[in-house]
């Protein structure tokens, strides 16, 4: 790995990236900041060195792509995502946070949805998504607040329902992903849902002929 150009020139396995150096130090920071570690903590859940966390952070750093990998999956997300400008992060305060809680109903099993049970943005039921109000006045999601209480999401992101339940706002059933993303997930399963559709309609018509 070299710097060149003012950027850090990545290379592991045949790959090859170029990482902004400012960027990527602010936010192994800001992402560490989030979670409320030391650069120790951190090291230690990447299973990395806490002197590459340091340097990093310093602007002194020659990473591996498989340490910015161990790292983006420590504070969990997406390793391009660490290498690029996350922008401003959703927060929230503890009052909003039990106002969700509050009006959520969690499934009997682990992996099932939490159903939200508070205000909707739709008066059906099938095309709503929960929406509460914070502090501040602003209107947000209730997926994107649970999703950003549970691990770090910066504002023009997008979140996807893995479940496809509008209503769930289980973290271990949302995605998030750089704003687009979503549509292009969307608009795969809906092909998927077509075409398993179409598999379904074919063995009830051969179902019907027996």
């Amino acid at each position: 790995m070299a710097l060149v150009g003012g950027v850090i020139r990545c290379t592991n396995d045949g790959i090859e990236m170029k990482i902004p150096k400012t960027t990527l130090g602010r936010n192994i920071w800001r992402l560490r900041s989030w979670w409320g570690w030391s650069e120790e903590e951190l090291a230690s859940c990447a299973g990395v060195p806490p002197s590459l966390v340091r340097d990093i952070e310093r602007d002194a750093s020659d990473p591996r792509l498989s340490e910015l990998t161990a790292l983006a999956k420590a504070v969990k997300i997406n390793v391009m995502a660490l290498m690029s400008p996350l922008g401003e992060l959703i927060s929230c305060n503890e009052s909003e946070k039990e106002r969700l809680f509050s009006k959520i109903v969690k499934g009997d099993a682990l992996d099932d949805c939490w159903e939200w049970r508070g205000a909707l943005n739709h008066t059906s039921r099938k095309k709503a998504y929960g929406q509460i109000g914070m502090t501040g006045g602003e209107l947000i999601y209730v997926h994107r607040l649970s999703y950003a209480i549970a691990a770090p999401l910066p504002k023009r992101w997008t979140i996807d329902h893995k479940c496809r339940n509008k209503l769930c706002v289980n973290p271990d059933h949302l995605e998030a992903t750089p704003f687009g993303g979503n549509i292009a997930e969307r608009d795969r399963r809906r092909q998927d849902d077509f075409r398993n559709g179409d598999q379904s309609n074919k063995i009830q018509r051969e179902d019907k002929k027996l």
